[in-house]
């Protein structure tokens, strides 16, 4: 949006005519008014660089020094004016002086209005390795009150203690941005029993977050010249089934496209069980067979990273978890990060939750994730996914030719162990975002990466069904200047009056009113209740979902289900066809109705 006109002040910008900011030294300052206009689709700051940082962004050849938008911003510049730089802007490279230099000091720090509703000024510290190099170009406003990181930590400890108010959050996060971390904290009881509060310090159970790492071992194996991505495993994995082996490669394995199934059979049985050594996993993936070709269509899958897994140890000759610590915990410093199967202190991680959606936490069953190994079964902390996450978008873990396969391979939605996505920014546009997700067994996890503007969440709550993507949603909203997204309505009091007054009353007290909640979220309280034993109460919540959301074809889908299980085949027969006259590709209804018809005696 329009700026206004700018003007120099001592080594800095003003929006304000009479207005001035200090940021004097010794060495000089930036002298005259020089207006010029300048309009951003977002606020944002500038650097300016020296020479030896050019070949980071070698679009911007110069000689001298270089202004350049941060990366924090995504911006389009009529022009800047800095001391004695040149910038690209649509493209094109200008150059101006028209100050005096301003000084180079060994302290440099730069002031970056977030977006035009905070009006506030903020200092942020330039990392270290640039102190000796920067040249002081830095952007103030009129209102010059808390720094923006302070005021961005506020807004966002409001949201997730507006979540946490509702029993929607109990876990830990971290939030940093622009490469500099703002908020850590944690909420809620890592330990119901013993009263023990969660803290940036709890280690707790990732999920799925876990493949990430599997998939960078593999890479570093691919970097030392020890395996071929494009090559079958069936030289490298030969306790695998040679028929499927012949047919995978690790590319497959690595982007869910190998056509192998998402989890062992008897699945609920064997998670129950004894442990599971990694040969014995292989041999349970032998049972699973492939389910469609391999490297036609993406399908998540467990099975193929217990498989990468198990050729990682065939490779090294050594347990996963040794390898896991040598090439990749030991060398970030990731001490609270390990396999859950071979954690030597249990009883420091997080204890495990599920939360059902009329307010009430259980503890969650016990469950043994040695067969998951390569899949799930880690924890770790907010401190420790942060270091990992600044680790694979930089540094050495991965060669740049590894570490673009590993984030941007394009399969799906799905790169090598990460997802993507995009994410909304203040002009109406989007940004490119990087994410980790899981919701499994007392446990969640979410990591995203604002790409665009180098900003990370990590969220991490030892309670199954938290809202993690709506709550990091929220957040990076609030990162890039966006006004957070309201918050969906809780259940329980809909839980409530369905239970003690009926669907008619529900319905007239919550139907088209702003308190109605999703109809997702409505759908997966009928299936909580359903899966507690509570059969009739289910096919309440799943009718009142039906009159409430009338044109959804899956609340007719899940109310027939709700019959269907309460023996009434007759009646589901007849909620299956509504769901199939508002979604014919409902592949759902169509297998069920053919289980139904086929079903031997009448109805």
């Amino acid at each position: 949006m329009p700026i206004g006109r700018w003007r120099p002040t001592t080594c800095g910008w003003t929006s304000r005519p009479n207005a001035s900011r200090s940021t004097a030294s010794s060495a000089g300052s930036c002298t005259g008014p020089v207006p010029i206009r300048t309009t951003r689709r977002r606020h944002g700051g500038s650097r300016c660089v020296s020479k030896a940082i050019i070949r980071r962004w070698p679009a911007l050849s110069v000689a001298a020094s270089v202004c350049r938008p941060t990366p924090s911003t995504r911006q389009t510049v009529s022009s800047w004016t800095c001391t004695t730089c040149c910038w690209v802007s649509r493209r094109k490279r200008h150059c101006r002086t028209p100050m005096k230099q301003c000084s180079t000091r060994s302290d440099p720090t730069r002031s970056r209005p977030s977006s035009s509703t905070d009006r506030i000024e903020g200092v942020m510290r330039v990392p270290a390795i640039l102190v000796a190099a920067v040249v002081v170009c830095s952007w103030s406003t009129a209102l010059a009150d808390p720094p923006v990181a302070h005021l961005t930590a506020a807004r966002i400890d409001e949201v997730i203690r507006s979540y946490a108010a509702q029993g929607r959050f109990q876990g830990s996060v971290l939030v940093a941005r622009d490469g500099a971390v703002i908020y850590r904290k944690g909420f809620g009881l890592a330990d119901i029993a013993r009263g023990i509060d969660n803290t940036p310090e709890t280690r707790h159970r990732i999920g799925s977050l876990a493949k990430a790492f599997t998939a960078a071992i593999i890479l570093q194996l691919v970097d030392e010249g020890r395996l071929d991505l494009d090559a079958p495993i069936m030289d490298v994995l030969p306790a695998f089934r040679a028929d499927h082996a012949r047919r995978i490669t690790l590319h497959q394995l690595l982007s869910h496209t190998s056509g192998v199934g998402s989890s062992s059979p008897d699945r609920t049985r064997l998670e129950r069980q004894r442990p599971y050594s990694p040969g014995e996993v292989v041999q349970l993936a032998n049972v699973t067979g492939l389910l469609r070709e391999p490297g036609l269509q993406y399908r998540f899958s467990n099975v193929g990273y217990n498989l990468l897994a198990a050729i990682i140890e065939q490779q090294e000759g050594k347990p996963f978890h040794a390898v896991l610590q040598e090439r990749i915990l030991d060398p970030l410093g990731m001490g609270a990060t390990g396999l859950v199967s071979t954690d030597p202190n249990p009883q420091d991680r997080s204890s495990s939750y599920d939360s059902m959606s009329w307010g009430e936490i259980i503890e969650a069953p016990p469950l043994d994730e040695s067969f998951a190994i390569g899949a799930r079964g880690m924890y770790s902390t907010v401190d420790d996914l942060y270091r990992w996450d600044r680790a694979v978008s930089g540094g050495d873990l991965l060669s740049a030719e590894s570490r673009t396969r590993m984030l941007l391979h394009e399969s799906g939605n799905s790169r090598y162990g990460w997802g993507i996505g995009t994410y909304a920014l203040g002009d109406g546009g989007a940004g490119t975002l990087v994410y980790g997700y899981s919701d499994a067994r007392g446990a969640a996890a979410l990591l995203f990466r604002l790409v665009d503007d180098r900003h990370q969440i990590v969220l991490l709550g030892n309670v199954r069904q938290l809202p993690l993507t709506q709550i990091a949603t929220n957040i990076s909203r609030v990162l890039v200047g966006v006004p957070a997204s309201p918050i969906a309505p809780p259940l329980k009091p809909l839980y409530e009056v369905l239970v003690n007054r009926g669907v008619d009353a529900a319905i007239e007290q919550f139907a088209g009113k702003p308190d109605l909640p999703p109809e997702g979220a409505i759908n997966q309280l009928g299936y909580q209740l359903m899966n507690r034993g509570r059969l009739d109460a289910a096919i309440r919540v799943f009718q009142f979902n039906v009159k409430a959301y009338p044109q959804a074809w899956n609340t007719y889908d899940s109310l027939a289900e709700g019959y269907m299980e309460a023996g009434d085949y007759l009646t589901a027969v007849k909620f299956y066809n509504l769901s199939l006259d508002l979604n014919p590709g409902n592949a759902n209804g169509k297998m069920m109705l053919q289980r139904l018809e086929s079903r031997p005696g009448p109805f």
